[in-house]
């Protein structure tokens, strides 16, 4: 069995998300996004980014342009 290896990512939230990938079973694992949404860690440091998004840095859109 060969043991998936990501690529070098530049962008920290998208190593996260590999990190995500890897703590539940790696690629190999069919179910690996169901489990990454239903995880059961939140006290993990990794939690809010599990998605490969960062939830501090959202745009605020107003009316007013």
């Amino acid at each position: 069995m060969k043991r998936y290896i990501p690529k070098k990512y530049k962008n920290p939230t998208k190593a996260i998300r590999e990190k995500c990938i890897e703590c539940m079973g790696g690629r190999e694992n069919e179910g690996y996004l169901k489990l990454i949404s239903d995880c059961g860690s939140p006290d993990c440091a990794l939690f809010e980014f599990r998605f490969g998004k960062n939830p501090y840095n959202r745009k605020n859109l107003s009316d007013s342009r």
